[in-house]
């Protein structure tokens, strides 16, 4: 399977899931979702495949890349 080309897209297929997002009610009280052909993506471990890898919305990952960007960064915030 070849990967998805999104140059073959229209500006409004470009658009669809971003405007989805921003006004679909599925994500009233979400947060931290990875979204993929207007919806919520699947996890998925395939290569090119529609959907999200399990490591991108791991917590342990999101916490260990938080604290490497205080560390790089000197910024820190009151979570």
């Amino acid at each position: 399977m070849l990967p998805p080309n999104d140059e073959n897209k229209t500006l409004t297929e470009g658009a669809a899931t971003i405007v989805w997002c921003a006004t679909g009610s599925k994500l009233n009280d979400k947060g931290g979702v990875y979204c993929d052909g207007m919806d919520i993506a699947s996890v998925t471990e395939t290569r090119f495949a529609s959907g999200v890898f399990s490591y991108a919305i791991d917590p342990d990952n999101a916490i260990r890349l938080w604290n490497v960007s205080v560390e790089l960064t000197g910024v820190r915030f009151a979570i």
